[in-house]
This record gives C-alpha cells, structure tokens and sequence, in this order.
C-alpha cells in the first residue's frame, strides 16, 4: 500500500553557526526565507531595497503585493523600519505527512450524472505533488500546468498529487477507474518535491500562475500554519472568481485542526472533511466550525504512478471529491461565478450528522446529483377561454421544479406546433408555477395547444418537460369560414357572429 498524503506546514527555528557556540562567540544569523509585504505592488526600488539588504530574491508576486527572499533575521529587522515594508515573516515549508488512500464516487452519485454531465471543459489546478502526465486513466484530460520545483513538464515524483487528480478526473476510456469529473481539464501545478515538502512561496507562486492562466478551481489537498501571505493570495483568487477546495487536515485532535489547519480555516476556502463507507467521520479526519462540506475519504482507490493504482484515506482523498463536484456544476452552467457554485455545493449537501451545519459534515455530504441535475415538469397547460375581438389568447402553463436547487426555466408554448411565445421564470427547488405566455391569433381554426420547458444542459430525463392538451377554436366575422369539424362548434359559431370576433377554447382529454 502507498502511503498518501495530506500537506502540513511546519516553520523551522533560525539556524545558527554551532562554531561559534562552541568558542562562546555570539551567534551568527544565517539567511533563511522570508516573504517580505509591501504596501504598494513591488517594483525595481523594492526589488533593490532587498537586494542592498544582502537577499536573494526568489519571487516578486504580483497577486499580492509581496517578495519571496532570503535574509537573516537582522536584515529583516532592518527592512521592517522601512515605510514602505507592512510586514515580514518566515516562509514555511509544506511536508507531505503519511496517510492511506471507489466506493467514493457512487456514493456522492457522481456516477448518476455521467450520462449527461462530465465536467468537460472546467480548468482545475492540482497544487500539490504534479501528475504522472503519461498515466492512462489520466493522460486524455492532463492539459499542462507548471513546475515550481524544477523544470517543466510537472511530472510527479512523489505520488500524491497523482492520486489526488484520480479521484477528481480519471477518464471514462474502458480501463481503469472514473473519476467524479471524468472530463474536465487538469492541470499539475507542482510546488512539492519528490520528499514530499515544498516552501509556502512555492505554494503562494502556484496560486498566481492559477490566477494568471484562468483556473477555475483549486485543489489543495494540504494543510498548516497561518501566514498572512498565503490567506491574501487565496483572498485574491476567490476575488479574480476562482473556487479554492482545501482538505480539512488529518488529527484527531480538534484544537490542532482549529488552530494549524490553513488554508482550509481561511473565509475564501472550502474546508472539506472525510467520511467512511457508513457515513461516519473518518476516525483521523480534523472536524470544526471550519469545516464547510464532507466527502468519502477512506479506502479511496486511486491513480498512482508509473501507471498503477493505489488504496489510502485521507482528506487528501475527500477534498478532490468535491473539486469534481464543483467541475460538474460549473461545466453546466458556466455563467455561474464562484460564490453560485460553493452556494450550491452547500444548497445540495446531504445533511448528515446534527440537523443543518455541523462540525463535523458542514452544510453535510456533497452530492453530485442533487447539486447537478436540473429536473424541469410541465403539469398543466390552460389557455384563456372566451376572448373578445382583438384580444389576446393567454396560455397559462404550469410548471414543477423537481431539482434540488432554484433555477430558471425557459417555457414555450406552442398552436399547432408552431411557436407562439416564450417565457423565463425563477422557481425554488419543489415550487411549482404557473407561467403566462400571451398568444395573438391571425388565422381562422382549431388549435391544438402544447407547452414544453426546454431541457436544461443537464437534466436527465426530459420525457416529462412537454405537455399537449387543449384545443383553442378561433373564430373570425365577415367572409372567413372557420375550418372547424365539430358541428356543434359551427352553430356557436353562427350565432355568435353578431358579437364579433371570439376566441373560444374546446378542452379535450389531458394527455402527456
């Protein structure tokens, strides 16, 4: 069994010189890596102010107005007594922790969707290990990413990150497994090394390539410590529209995922938890206010490298659940900004756990189906009855939204299977409503009415969005002979000339 993993953050104490300990000199502060916060976006005079501080400079970011350099700490101090310096801190360092790794996908009823929804096309940055790029289940939907721990291509030398896209995007091609997105379009963003551990700059520079190459979402499946140069780099994703997905940690321990689990605990990311095949919380799983929705995360199988596969647990494993989930909202309804998308990953949770958000499940476990699924019925179609000269037939259809979600509907209505008008609304997840669609008749005759909702993108069955029942007699005065069948209707017709024009309605028997 491979060992897989979820990220922590650990900042390491300043080196000193033991040399000079020995001969009881005072220590010597060797340079150690700084994120160094400016007010203003660096420029060449901030690059420099580092520069003649005696650093080198790694990063110059412009997601956030910061430089990723090594100094010692009395240079450092010397650089906060700038006015131009906000802040200073030490870039940590992410390690990869041990952890075990299909069940999972059925279970959120992703497979339920595949039919109609597959994620295609949504962009979804994997920040983490890179990609086993030449991987079968993996190669198809691999569309590039960046290499922050040496030269491109991302290729993954550890193994996580391979198998943290597997279950977010592994493809439907007759071998192997399917992911909860079996389409979207992955890209390895590699900011850990073959140990398993990557510097928090390293991280940082991964989420503005994110921004600067038009991610949608962001997979982190790592944790650690607070640092104010990560929160306002996922801040300014979350405001360039991108979804960050983070896992919620592994401890047992509800103070230590409280307290050093980031950047799950940030405002701007959803924190996912781990389940098991009952339902329960996985037993190292972090839970806390925090946490904002659950996924499976025990006894995932997976994509591993040099092809293969792999079993393991985690929130390593639960984060990319949703990740897929949110590729399959977003691919069927691409205007939806990022705030729409997490709303509805909470809207159509299944709540699990105490009643309504918990601790433990959050807003509960995400389910594709519910979250994706539009599900459009037409139960009814009336028109108008008895209209006088002039006026106008009003076609009153009624329609049930039987999605688990609001959404908006766009309803026809149509004589003769012509159509004669078009009408949006918005209805509540179970609301039903009548929507009005206005008719002008020209012509003399008898009128079968019928209305449809149009299919969503992803609904799945649409045998229920037409509706046929009524026949409308429009009669005309003058020289017009109404071409109507029923003789009944004609003599009406007769005797009602004298009055004018007339729109009279013959209901028939329903029928769908």
């Amino acid at each position: 069994m491979h060992p897989l993993v979820i990220v922590s953050v650990v900042c390491q104490t300043m080196l000193l010189d033991p040399t000079a300990l020995k001969q009881g000199k005072e220590p010597v502060p060797q340079p150690e890596g700084y994120f160094i916060g400016f007010y203003e976006p660096p420029g060449p005079a901030e690059e420099q102010l580092v520069l003649d501080a005696g650093g080198t400079i790694h990063y110059v970011y412009h997601l956030i107005p910061v430089i990723a350099t090594d100094l010692t700490s009395d240079a450092v101090e010397d650089l906060l007594a700038d006015p131009r310096v906000e802040y200073a801190e030490k870039d940590c360092t992410l390690y990869a922790l041990a952890e075990q790794y299909d069940w999972g996908v059925n279970r959120i009823d992703a497979d339920q969707v595949h039919g109609y929804a597959k994620g295609n096309g949504v962009a979804v940055a994997i920040l983490d290990s890179g990609i086993d790029t030449d991987h079968t289940d993996l190669q198809s939907n691999y569309r590039g990413g960046k290499n922050f721990q040496g030269a491109d291509p991302p290729e993954d030398d550890y193994g996580h990150g391979t198998a943290v896209s597997g279950v977010s995007g592994a493809a439907i091609n007759g071998v192997g497994l399917i992911g909860v997105a079996p389409e979207l379009d992955l890209y390895a963003v590699k900011v850990l090394n073959a140990t398993g551990s990557g510097a928090y700059s390293k991280v940082v520079a991964g989420i503005e390539w994110s921004v600067d190459n038009g991610m949608k979402i962001i997979n982190i499946s790592g944790g650690g410590d607070h640092q104010t140069s990560i929160e306002r780099a996922c801040n300014a994703a979350w405001d360039d529209g991108i979804l960050i997905i983070a896992a919620a940690g592994n401890d047992p321990d509800p103070e230590d995922c409280q307290s050093k689990i980031y950047p799950a605990n940030y405002e701007n990311v959803v924190a996912v938890s781990a389940t098991d095949d009952d339902d329960s919380m996985y037993e190292s799983s972090c839970t806390g206010s925090y946490v904002e929705l659950a996924a499976p995360g025990e006894d995932i199988t997976t994509t591993w490298l040099a092809d293969g596969y792999t079993v393991g647990s985690g929130t390593s494993a639960s984060a990319p659940h949703v990740t897929g989930v949110a590729a399959l909202i977003w691919a069927c309804n691409p205007s939806m900004t990022n705030a729409q998308v997490r709303q509805r990953l909470q809207d159509t949770a299944e709540d699990l756990g105490a009643s309504g958000q918990d601790d433990q499940y959050g807003y509960g476990l995400v389910d594709a189906e519910a979250a994706v699924t539009q599900a459009w019925v037409v139960t009814d179609v009336t028109p108008s009855t008895y209209e006088t000269h002039g006026e106008p037939v009003y076609i009153y259809v009624q329609v049930r939204n039987d999605a688990a979600f609001s959404d908006t509907c766009f309803v026809t209505a149509y004589a003769e299977d012509e159509a004669v008008g078009t009408e949006a609304d918005t209805l509540s997840a179970g609301q039903t409503k009548a929507i009005t669609i206005t008719w002008h008749p020209h012509m003399v005759g008898t009128y079968q009415i019928s209305a449809e909702v149009h299919e969503g993108t992803c609904e799945g069955d649409a045998s229920d969005n037409q509706f046929d029942d009524d026949y409308v007699l429009v009669v005309s005065t003058g020289t017009d002979v109404p071409t109507v069948s029923e003789w009944g209707l004609v003599i009406m017709t007769l005797l009602l000339l004298s009055v004018g024009t007339l729109v009279l309605v013959h209901r028939r028997s329903a029928h769908t």
